[in-house]
């Protein structure tokens, strides 16, 4: 699937492509193009969006800043849960620069993991959110990152 004409968004094996239910379900009603991806199976979500940047914005909003607020709005939406959240990385996907974190928390007495992750290119931030049943996230931890490894931005390399 391709996002904003550029962000290529692979499909794991397993998973099937929400649809406006299931993701209003979750809570899962953003503004913007986005795609949520589901394997009930192994209890496991990853969210890919957008939000273009203006040249205003881009001016002052910096990667780290960006990256910053998303890790504290997470922090905060979740603290009723007793989220704990690992502090920013920097790492590279799509052949871009991103930043990101992990996170656990607890709801309805399910431990759940989450990581969440910031991919900058020139006038457009990604988000990859991956949400997971902590009890799984060992054993599946390589279908994940297998996905973020086949993330690619056309015209980068990965």
């Amino acid at each position: 699937m391709l996002i904003n004409n550029e962000l290529n968004v692979p499909c794991p094996a397993g998973f099937h492509v929400m649809d406006e239910k299931e993701r209003s379900k979750y809570k899962m009603t953003g503004k913007g193009e986005y795609v949520g991806l589901s394997n009930p199976d192994i209890h496991m979500m990853i969210t890919v969006g957008v939000k273009k940047l203006n040249a205003f914005i881009k001016l002052l909003l910096k990667p780290k800043d960006f990256a910053k607020g998303m890790r504290n709005c997470i922090v905060k939406g979740n603290k009723p849960y007793g989220i704990k959240a690992e502090e920013l990385k920097d790492l590279t996907l799509a052949g871009a620069p991103a930043k990101g974190f992990s996170y656990t928390y607890t709801v309805r007495d399910i431990a759940m993991t989450g990581r969440a992750y910031a991919v900058f290119t020139d006038n457009t931030v990604y988000y990859v959110y991956q949400y997971v049943r902590t009890e799984f996230d060992e054993e599946f931890k390589d279908v994940f990152e297998n996905f973020l490894k086949e993330l690619k931005i056309e015209g980068k390399q990965k």
